[in-house]
């Protein structure tokens, strides 16, 4: 990809301040951004809590196994108070496979929900 890792970074955040703003209710999906990037969203308190903190940090690790590149990450900046900001987060990656980051999420989801016992 020829863009550089501001514009991702910032596309980013435009796709958690969508994602919080019409996929509220999702919890965790994943979307096409263009034909070679994927983007990853999770409505799950990103600066409120160590779960979707630690559900993000193993995400990124198997993104990096899958040797797929990370392109941007941002949270939400939508919030009028800006203590509220960035419960939503978005993770772009650099693979147009909608299923394999599909099944990179499922398998975070299950980490963390089984390391949260």
């Amino acid at each position: 990809m020829s863009r550089d890792h501001i514009w991702w970074r910032n596309l980013a955040i435009d796709t958690a301040n969508y994602a919080c703003r019409y996929w509220f209710e999702s919890r965790i999906g994943c979307l096409a951004i263009t034909e070679d990037a994927v983007g990853i969203y999770g409505n799950t308190g990103y600066c409120q809590s160590v779960y979707a903190r630690e559900q993000v940090d193993y995400l990124r690790q198997r993104v990096g196994a899958a040797g797929i590149t990370e392109l941007g990450f941002g949270i939400d900046t939508l919030a009028p108070d800006t203590t509220d900001n960035g419960y939503t987060w978005a993770l772009l990656i650099d693979t147009g496979n909608l299923k394999l980051a599909e099944a990179l999420v499922r398998e975070a989801s299950v980490y963390t929900s089984l390391h949260q016992l």
